[in-house]
């Protein structure tokens, strides 16, 4: 999964790939330049939706976290988990 943003004047994207944290990246040479939420390595993220400095993300776990981006600390704003 990608989304491209601007963080300052540096155009970045960010990439989400299957059991790796969320890397951040230069748009322009793809220099990384920092990982977030390593606590999500073993998750693979399907989708990433921006709003502000927060990164939402959707994954295989049925659970939707978020991400604040300046200091890459993760939280779980709601679970799909189901046990029946």
């Amino acid at each position: 999964c990608l989304k491209a943003s601007k963080e300052g004047a540096r155009s970045i994207i960010l990439v989400a790939s299957r059991g790796k944290a969320i890397q951040v990246r230069d748009a322009n040479d793809g220099l990384l330049l920092r990982m977030l939420a390593n606590e999500m390595s073993n998750v693979s993220v399907y989708d990433m939706a921006l709003d502000g400095n927060t990164i939402y993300c959707g994954c295989n776990l049925h659970d939707i976290f978020a991400i604040d981006f300046t200091v890459s600390h993760s939280y779980l704003i709601v679970s799909f988990n189901h046990k029946q």
